[in-house]
This record gives structure tokens, sequence and C-alpha cells, in this order.
């Protein structure tokens, strides 16, 4: 059942690749504020990190290039999926690697897109380093990529020492994973068993565009969504659709209430019409407040770029002075 909610086929609020219809919204009215245009990609192929400041896309990361995060400060031990590719973790819960030969009996959990520290699919492993399996989740052309077996056999200040295999065993390989306190996660390559590239240095980005399983509760259902995900380390974000976006001010800025979920900006600024494609909600007003203690707001206008092509989400945005 998980995969075909995963990719069962345009409900309102799925934002994958099959989507008919699609066609541009007519753009916004001039104002003063800066119009931006991002590009993910058709099938939203690529995770493109932000910067507020400079108005700029700072990396951009292939999505199917990474498959877990580890934290990166130096006395961080949490696990965090990749959870653009619609994987998924089952527990174990036992030190053996020879206990999971096959995923009959697996039990899939996945990370809450808020990123709460205390809502990871891998859980805490520190008392009883358990065999986790991995479902690595899908490509770009909806292609499954497999399972592995992994155990953090240790972590320390300075790293990480992780034991991978396939599911018959085949293929075993450690990875020493170092920490980078620069950063929020490193990553970690189950498809080449190696340390790779998947962020910036925190101080460097404020939003992150990407494809992410989002969890519709009652029961948990994961559905592959695309929006925004924000830099927890640095940003906090407030939501107002009860006033007009050239009339939000500094001051008003300032008397509202943040958040730092990181899914607090999310992916429902645009719905899914059979007749319109996917259309933006611009009275969804989002006021960010950085690191370095100022105020932008921020609204959707398109979620299509000039051929008519979607995953290229069009925004104006403004710094509040």
């Amino acid at each position: 059942m998980k995969r075909i909610a995963l990719f069962c086929s345009c409900l309102l609020l799925t934002l994958t690749a099959c989507d008919p219809g699609e066609s541009p919204v007519a753009p916004p009215e001039p104002t003063d504020a800066s119009i931006v245009q991002v590009d993910m990609q058709p099938n939203y192929d690529d995770q493109l990190f932000f910067n507020l400041a400079t108005e700029s896309v700072v990396a951009t990361i292939p999505k199917v290039s990474w498959d877990l995060g580890f934290e990166a400060h130096t006395d961080g031990w949490r696990v965090y999926l990749n959870s653009s590719r619609g994987g998924a973790i089952h527990r174990t819960n036992s030190t053996d690697f020879g206990v999971m030969t096959s995923t009959d009996a697996a039990v899939w959990q996945h990370d809450a897109s808020s990123w709460h520290p205390d809502s990871t699919a891998a859980g805490d492993y520190r008392t009883l380093p358990e065999v986790l399996v991995l479902d690595r989740g899908y490509n770009a052309e909806g292609l499954h990529t497999g399972y592995r077996k992994f155990q953090v056999e240790s972590h320390s200040v300075s790293g990480y020492q992780i034991r991978v295999m396939d599911l018959d065993g085949g293929n075993e390989a450690i990875i020493d994973l170092p920490k980078d306190a620069a950063k929020n996660r490193v990553a970690v390559s189950f498809e080449s068993n190696s340390v790779v590239e998947a962020e910036p240095d925190t101080e460097l980005w404020d939003l992150l565009f990407t494809q992410y399983t989002h969890l519709f509760a009652d029961p948990p259902l994961p559905y592959l969504v695309n929006g925004v995900l924000i830099n927890q380390a640095r940003v906090a974000v407030a939501i107002d659709h009860e006033i007009d976006f050239v009339d939000i001010t500094l001051a008003h800025a300032q008397s509202l209430e943040y958040s730092t979920a990181a899914d607090v900006i999310g992916y429902n600024w645009k719905i899914f019409t059979f007749t319109s494609g996917f259309v933006v909600l611009p009275e969804m007003n989002y006021i960010i407040r950085d690191g370095d203690g100022r105020y932008f707001k921020l609204h959707f206008i398109d979620f299509y770029d000039d051929l008519g092509e979607k995953g290229a989400p069009k925004f104006e945005m403004q710094e509040l002075i």
C-alpha cells in the first residue's frame, strides 16, 4: 500500500509527474519587489538551495545523489532520510545483519517532514546499534532503486562509521563519514558506498526547493510532494494570508509569531486542478526572518516556466526595511 500511496496518480495534493492540462497562470501586477524563478526540472530532479539576501541559488544537488544525512555538529548523532526519493526505514531491533534478508515483514517508517529531531525513521540507535533496512526509494523516472541494510557502528565528535550491505549480504562496505561543523548534515550514497555532498555550508542558504515526503495523518500516509523546506539553523517563518502582500511592513513582520518547522512553507501554496494544472495561491504570504535578523516577505506567483513546464516556482520577494 505504501507504494500506491506514494506514486498513485494525480490526487489533488500529489505533486508527481502525471498531471494533465498544465498551463501557466497570469503574471502578477508590477510591484517594487523582486521576481525570482528557480527551476527544479519538470521531474523535480534537483534540490535547489536558495539564499534570500543574494536572491540566488547557491547550490544544486541532484536529488538521487545521496541516501542518508547525518547530523554534522560535534555532539550530533541523528540520521535523516533523503525523503525526496520516497524511501523509508525498517528497524530490525537486532544487531544481527542476518536477521533481515527480505522485506516481506518490513514495517516502514518515515521522517517527519518538519525534520523534528525526535521524529526520525531511524530513531535512537545509541543504546542498541540495531541493523536498519533502507528502502532507497525511486529515481526521477519512477524506478525503484533497491534496498540496503546498514548499521551505525560508531559515532563520535569527529564522525561516523557505517557498515552497509545488500539484503543478501553482498556488496558489503564500511563508510567512514567525517563530521563538518560548517554544515547541518553530512551525507552518504549507498549507490557508491561513499561520502557525498548533499548541502552547502549552513550560513550560505535559507530555503530548499525540493521534492519531499509528506505524511498525511490517520493513518500516516506518505506522499511525494513538491515545495520548500527551510534551513532550521538560521531561518524562521510566519504565515499571513489576512493582508495583501504589498501591505506587509517591517513593523507588521515583527509582530508575528514564527516557526522553525522545516516544512512551515511546505507545498500547499499551490493546488492541483485537472483543468489548469498547478495553481498558486498568491494570498499565502510568507515572512522570513534570517539568521542575520533581516526580514523578507515572499509569495508565489507561478509554478511553470515560460514554456509551460512545471517544477519552476516563481515568486515575489522583498526585504523589509
